[in-house]
């Protein structure tokens, strides 16, 4: 199940544990508000930490994977539409360093915390986040199936 980063348009935060979401670095003048969205991406439970978990389908594989390595993920979604922002958080732990290489080579926002499959340096439109969640969902199912491009070449935005 996807938690929906949208633009607030008035500049307020509702409904949000501000310290449990300070790793999105939230400013106020681009505030965003956390809802759940009617039209979510498909699910299926995985197995994480002694119990069962609601994954979107294109990222449990990766989701899987990382939580049996170091990197315990907190919030995540596949993004890949006009709606949700790909994007997963950690509660603990850190992504593997080729993942943190392979995402910054290809432009997405990424700290050893979080990573968020927009561009900095273009306007992020609702194309634009469709075109990054696909990328996105890519660069993970290749690491899981170890053929990551650390480059990121493979990952980034096309015009």
């Amino acid at each position: 199940m996807c938690i929906l980063l949208q633009k607030n348009n008035k500049n307020q935060i509702n409904n949000v544990n501000k310290k449990k979401f300070n790793a999105f670095k939230i400013n106020t003048k681009n505030i965003f508000k956390l809802r759940k969205e009617v039209n979510e991406h498909q699910t299926t439970n995985v197995y994480i930490n002694g119990k069962n978990v609601s994954i979107d389908i294109a990222i449990a594989l990766a989701i899987k994977k990382l939580n049996q390595s170091n990197a315990k993920t907190e919030h995540c979604c596949q993004g890949g539409d006009k709606l949700h922002q790909a994007y997963i958080s950690l509660k603990s732990g850190i992504f593997p360093n080729e993942l943190i290489s392979a995402w910054k080579n290809a432009g997405f926002y990424v700290s050893i915390h979080i990573v968020r499959a927009t561009y900095s340096f273009i306007k992020n439109t609702n194309i634009v986040e469709e075109q990054a969640g696909i990328l996105f969902q890519n660069s993970l199912n290749d690491w899981v199936s170890n053929k990551l491009d650390v480059s990121g070449e493979k990952y980034k935005f096309q015009n």
